[in-house]
């Protein structure tokens, strides 16, 4: 009856955590509901954790002294740009909303969420339990896109339920959503930052049965992307191959080998996907999706060439401002028709000037740097947490996406997810 029971209770904290997790990683907005789930999970979770545990969660912040240190860096943050924009007389608020999210709905849930985590589950192995999680959430979300995909009745209810918000016109039928409100770069970036996991996690394994619970994990993610967007493939290619060649030993080089076999069962699958389909479908995927989602690659492939449709217009938009004073404290406008460009970095300037640019990725770095100091740190981990934050830090001269609701969280949540991690390892 005891193991039963404690069987229940690990069974119920799964279910709570995996709920959290996909509402609030995916910023879920119903058209019923005022407000966005995130925002009621952050509520929630505060009034029913915090105010019975104030003690433990006071030993829990102390003993993880970077998370509330960061809080005071975000604070930082947010107080220059509220400079910025009173100094300008800005009448554009969209930045200091978007830094305010940071410091309220983005932080404290991530926090509170990790302490529950950390309080229900194996501490012992806190960031592999985290994985997993986020892993499985971010897989079931690419099943249910796949599925919006092949039942538009499925997609219709969808619709009925979430209003979009994405910048992809929603009744392009080949890019898909799953169950969230958004599609695109942002949408995709977190579904290849499942995949990512998945690789990590598949390299870790030592049964093959779970190396081969994660590799279906991650073709899920890798298919999915081809519908979502090619930004997250582009960060699982990338990243995974670099992962790839800073850790080149036997294990690694067997499980690259299946993982070639699950991209060739991929390969075949995709050849064959025409049975799932209608003669209009089929005909889309092969003639628009497929070509669309790997032109970079076929590119490369063809003639050297890295240049896509998107990154070609995206080039045209990179410019810097002319006058000195902006360039380097920004005048506080972020919005996209003043600075004529969709471009991260290019909005970041004309907002906050490379100062502010400065403190914005230094908030990314920051953690990274604490975490490297510590003694007992996984070495194949940390290369794989560096090889993420190079990459959403490049891949910002696209979009700001270190400020996307979609993106952020749960790059915060994976950086405060090491330092827990590893501040539990340095007390052993």
């Amino acid at each position: 009856m005891k193991i039963s029971l404690i069987n229940i209770k690990i069974f119920f904290n799964i279910i709570i955590v995996s709920f959290v997790l996909f509402f609030y990683l995916y910023s879920i907005l119903f058209k019923s509901l005022p407000v966005g789930v995130d925002k009621i999970i952050f509520i929630s979770l505060f009034f029913l954790i915090v105010p019975f545990n104030v003690q433990k969660f006071y030993i829990f912040m102390k003993e993880n002294s970077v998370l509330y240190k960061y809080f005071i860096y975000l604070l930082f943050l947010f107080a220059y740009n509220g400079l910025v924009f009173s100094v300008n007389l800005s009448n554009d608020t969209s930045l200091l909303y978007s830094l305010f999210l940071r410091l309220t709905v983005f932080y404290f849930p991530i926090v509170i969420i990790l302490y529950y985590i950390y309080m229900k589950f194996d501490s012992d192995k806190f960031l592999t339990v985290v994985f997993n999680f986020l892993v499985v959430v971010i897989s079931v979300q690419s099943l249910l896109g796949l599925y919006s995909f092949v039942n538009i009745d499925f997609k219709i209810w969808v619709d009925s339920l979430l209003p979009y918000t994405g910048n992809i016109n929603e009744t392009r039928i080949e890019r898909i959503r799953g169950f969230t409100n958004t599609s695109g770069a942002s949408l995709s970036i977190v579904q290849g930052i499942g995949a990512y996991i998945a690789f990590l996690l598949l390299n870790e394994s030592k049964s093959f049965f779970i190396q081969f619970f994660y590799t279906i994990l991650m073709l899920i993610n890798i298919l999915a992307l081809l519908f979502i967007g090619r930004t997250g493939l582009v960060l699982f290619v990338f990243s995974g191959t670099l992962l790839i060649l800073s850790s080149l030993s036997f294990k690694t080089i067997k499980n690259l080998f299946y993982l070639l076999i699950g991209l060739v069962f991929l390969t075949i699958f995709i050849s064959k996907i025409s049975f799932l389909l209608n003669e209009q479908y089929s005909y889309l995927f092969y003639n628009t999706i497929l070509p669309w989602a790997l032109e970079l690659f076929t590119n490369i492939y063809d003639s050297g060439s890295v240049s896509t449709g998107s990154n070609q217009e995206l080039w045209n938009m990179i410019h810097f401002p002319d006058n000195f004073s902006t360039l380097l404290y920004g005048d506080g406008i972020f919005e996209r028709p003043y600075t004529l460009s969709d471009s991260g970095y290019v909005r970041y300037v004309y907002a906050m000037g490379i100062f502010g640019v400065f403190f914005l990725l230094s908030s990314i770095i920051y953690p990274v740097v604490k975490i490297q100091k510590y003694k007992k740190i996984n070495p194949l981990r940390y290369k794989w947490l560096i090889i993420l934050v190079i990459f959403i830090i490049f891949i910002d001269i696209k979009e700001p996406f270190l400020l996307k609701p979609q993106v952020y969280p749960i790059l915060l949540l994976i950086l405060f997810s090491y330092v827990i991690e590893f501040n539990l390892k340095k007390k052993v």
